[in-house]
């Protein structure tokens, strides 16, 4: 079986390299456009005080308190849970003590379950 001839290269090679050319040339722009606007920002930071966003340049206390709160790893949770399984004074002078967390939901499902539906009625619910 014969094959048929293979057809002529119709490819127009000049508009593949003008395409791109265009397509290098307009990333080109584009990273200079961001390497100028980066620049001005980064010029206001250096600044100091608040950008035009709004946004401040300096980290507070407040912003780092959940990272900090997050290093304490093991020996917060070790004292968390301990707070929570066990009984203990919060506040002696005004009587208000802490108990084990499964002791107080117990406590107040049983208060719930003896005042009954018709003590709760102006409780939200």
């Amino acid at each position: 079986m014969k094959h048929p001839p293979q057809e002529p290269d119709v490819v127009n090679r000049h508009a593949i390299a003008m395409s791109g050319i265009g397509v290098t040339v307009a990333i080109a722009v584009g990273v200079v456009v961001v390497f100028l606007l980066a620049g001005s920002s980064t010029r206001e930071l250096a600044a100091g005080g608040a950008t035009r966003r709004g946004l401040p340049t300096e980290v507070s206390n407040v912003e780092l308190a959940p990272f900090e709160a997050e290093a304490q790893g093991l020996e917060g949770n070790q004292y968390a849970t301990h707070f929570l399984d066990t009984f203990g004074w919060v506040d002696r002078e005004r009587g208000i003590v802490h108990v084990p967390i499964d002791t107080a939901i117990r406590l107040y499902l049983t208060r719930r379950r003896e005042t009954g539906p018709s003590a709760r009625a102006g409780e939200p619910r």
